[in-house]
């Protein structure tokens, strides 16, 4: 979030100055937006919420409370800069020059299916096919179109054709019934991004190529099984595709526009996808299509997670998202294709609210375990007034490299997550902030990457002024030696360790070898998944005069030395001095 402004003036990207938004007020009623969005940009996921006023003059304005990847009330111009981030985007995101398309011969024997009704899903309307429009591949190659997949569904030895839309690096939305039809999970979904015909009609371009999401990367919810053996209008008519490895040439996503109660819905809505038979001279078509319509109130019943709208809707636009455009002219999605209404014009699909919002929140957060083949610790962050933590991490590699940083605290909850990319032979530093509770703001990092990372934490605090290093540890011990022990009055030694296994504590052994000879022992116990701090002298219940310090720990743990004179009986204030030393792996087995 800090990095933000520099990104996008890093692309030529200046905030929106024409957008009509005001400081936060600090009293505002929180629980009361006037929209709540999700949208991952860059690797991040972010997630606020807006309020709109009318001042004096009778102007319209909105201000914006952001919750992640950090809670904070936003000003006028951080608000300016998360609307321009999640508008303008990499908006010219066009397929890198000399980047190889794939391609393949078209292949008609695709059918599709949609739930319908009492007509077939292939008739069509003219007034409905006046409306369409395709869109062309240099709109396909550019954002937001380029998150938009056509779905190659595997189900039983059948293949069929549905739309999927990219949310996060390893996670697609579309309809429930593409991954869970009637009463059994489809083999398999192949996703690719951004297809369309190539000129001689026979051929069809991949720019960014497909990937193959085996039925173990499917996800639906319980409701949904439970009711989806009678294809009707369903609420719960939602799912995910996951991916093994990022579509490395799309980064920045659209955002999630979650309906609260009271809220009203758009007037006019859009949608964009793979229909096979969208036209009777277009029999089997590869093209992405997109067409608008109004929304209108439900004609069966009361849903409360559904919209109905008169935008055309064909088989195989299962799954396509379901767009508006706000007051400030920015596209968001509101819901997810997934009937066909064949009593009057359109279809409808299920909404993204309030219920649904926990689930889809959690699917945006996916990463698959087997992508990083690096993990790393460093074994404390604090983050909070007036104190700070930055991590900066290194790539040496010559290709690009994820990264995931978790945020753990002392008890072992997990307290957040980011994730980011490094260029080849690049690196990346920021301010490590936990993303959800504002009160854990004490613990240790988790890092994993998909290649090796080298880097290390700096903490540090405003008044009184000071600040320490500590280097990540890649590789976890179970015995380890502190060479120096700190030796004056004033000074402190402080042992921070973590404890990176989430299913059990690590039992731990001190043994305090003094400059005389003589040795004294103490013990204690990190919780599963958490950290500890102690201070030695509390922990051997005396004070030291210098001497070696061993620990020895009952699972791998990752564990650095604080040297410190920053206690209260500092005699100067202004001499004040902290420096970190990591644990040297001991393999003595004296």
């Amino acid at each position: 979030w800090p990095q933000l402004p520099y990104y996008l003036e890093s692309r030529g990207v200046e905030p929106d100055r024409k957008l009509p938004l005001c400081d936060c007020p600090r009293g505002i009623n929180e629980k009361n937006p006037t929209h709540h969005v999700l949208q991952v940009i860059a690797n991040t996921l972010y997630e606020w919420r807006e309020y709109r006023f009318t001042d004096a003059a009778g102007r319209g304005l909105m201000a914006l409370i952001m919750n992640r990847p950090q809670k904070q009330i936003l000003s006028a111009g951080e608000a300016r800069v998360l609307l321009t981030a999640s508008a303008e985007w990499q908006k010219q995101n066009l397929i890198p020059a000399g980047r190889r398309s794939t391609t393949r011969a078209a292949d008609p024997a695709t059918t599709c299916r949609i739930p319908t009704k009492n007509e077939d899903a292939r008739s069509t309307r003219d007034a409905e096919l006046n409306n369409l429009e395709t869109i062309d591949p240099v709109r396909l190659e550019q954002f937001p179109c380029n998150t938009i997949a056509c779905l190659d569904i595997s189900d039983r030895g059948s293949p069929y054709r549905g739309t999927g839309f990219q949310v996060s690096p390893y996670c697609f939305l579309t309809a429930g019934h593409n991954i869970f039809w009637k009463d059994h999970w489809v083999d398999s979904i192949t996703v690719i991004p951004a297809q369309y015909p190539a000129g001689n009609g026979v051929e069809i371009i991949e720019p960014y190529g497909r990937q193959l999401c085996p039925q173990e990367n499917l996800r639906t919810n319980l409701d949904f099984t439970r009711e989806s053996s009678t294809i009707n209008i369903s609420e719960f008519d939602y799912g995910a595709i996951f991916l093994k490895q990022p579509f490395v040439d799309i980064k920045t996503f659209m955002p999630l526009e979650f309906h609260y109660p009271g809220q009203a819905l758009p007037n006019q809505v859009e949608i964009a996808g793979y229909p096979l038979y969208p036209t009777p001279a277009l029999h089997a078509s590869y093209a992405a299509w997109s067409a608008s319509g109004q929304t209108y109130n439900s004609p069966d019943g009361d849903y409360q997670q559904f919209i109905w709208f008169t935008t055309p809707v064909f088989g195989g636009n299962s799954g396509s998202p379901v767009c508006y455009k706000n007051l400030l002219g920015q596209v968001r999605i509101i819901g997810i294709t997934t009937w066909r209404n064949l009593n009057m014009p359109g279809g409808g699909g299920t909404l993204l609210t309030s219920l649904n919002e926990e689930l889809i929140r959690s699917w945006l957060a996916y990463t698959p375990v087997s992508t990083f083949s690096q993990t790393g610790c460093i074994p404390y962050f604090c983050s909070r007034e007036g104190t700070w933590t930055g991590l900066a991490l290194a790539n040496p590699n010559p290709k690009e490299c994820q990264v995931k940083v978790e945020y753990f605290a002392t008890d072992g909850n997990p307290v957040g997550s980011q994730y980011l990319e490094i260029k080849a032979f690049g690196q990346n530093a920021f301010a490590c902030t936990p993303n959800q509770n504002p009160y854990c703001t004490t613990g240790w990092l988790k890092i994993s990457a998909t290649g090796p990372v080298y880097g290390f934490a700096l903490v540090g605090r405003d008044e009184p002024s000071t600040m320490f290093d500590i280097d990540l540890q890649t590789r976890l011990q179970q015995k380890m030696l502190f060479p120096h022990l700190v030796a004056a009055g004033a000074w402190h030694s402080t042992v921070i360790t973590c404890n990176p296994d989430p299913q059990a504590p690590a039992s731990l052994q001190f043994t305090c070898l003094l400059p005389d000879g003589t040795r004294k022992t103490a013990a204690a116990s990190i919780p599963a998944g958490g950290s500890l701090n102690l201070d030695l002298e509390k922990l051997f219940h005396q004070p030291l005069a210098g001497g070696q310090l061993l620990l020895n720990a009952s699972r791998p743990i990752a564990a650095f030395l604080l040297y410190s004179n920053t206690a209260n009986d500092v005699a100067d204030p202004n001499q004040l001095w902290q420096a970190g030393l990591s644990a040297i792996p001991f393999d003595s087995t004296d």
